[in-house]
């Protein structure tokens, strides 16, 4: 089986490496219009990458489709989000104000733990 993602931005990532432990006989790649994985992981946070927040709740997005928003919460709310980071060995600061970024404090280290957990995954980057 093969699997095509389009974006290497944080979903797509988190997609790649959780569809690819479920399945190591899958073939994934991941597809994305800039050289390299993250552009958008490196901007957030002023470069700091405010990965998350404790408090996410379906109030805080805006959409056509708040029933999704729902679903896609119970199935991976902070917790399990948090689960996810340990695995790759990301490490995160939880600030008083509920906002969630890498101990690091730079977005440089998240890119560069999910491009490793995509390699030793074998997962393809075109």
């Amino acid at each position: 089986m093969k699997i095509a993602i389009i974006g290497g931005g944080a979903s797509g990532i988190i997609a790649a490496i959780t569809a690819k432990r479920l399945n190591k006989n899958i073939e994934i790649d991941i597809f994305d219009a800039n050289k390299s994985i993250g552009k958008k992981i490196l901007a957030s946070g002023n470069g700091r990458c405010n990965i998350s927040n404790t408090s996410i709740s379906s109030k805080n997005y805006l959409g056509e489709s708040p029933t999704f928003v729902d679903f896609a919460l119970k199935e991976f709310d902070f917790k399990a989000f948090l689960k996810f980071c340990k695995t790759i060995g990301l490490l995160l600061d939880i600030k008083e104000n509920s906002k969630v970024y890498p101990l690091s404090n730079e977005a440089k280290s998240v890119t560069n733990l999910f491009s490793l957990a995509l390699e030793e995954l074998n997962v393809n980057i075109f």
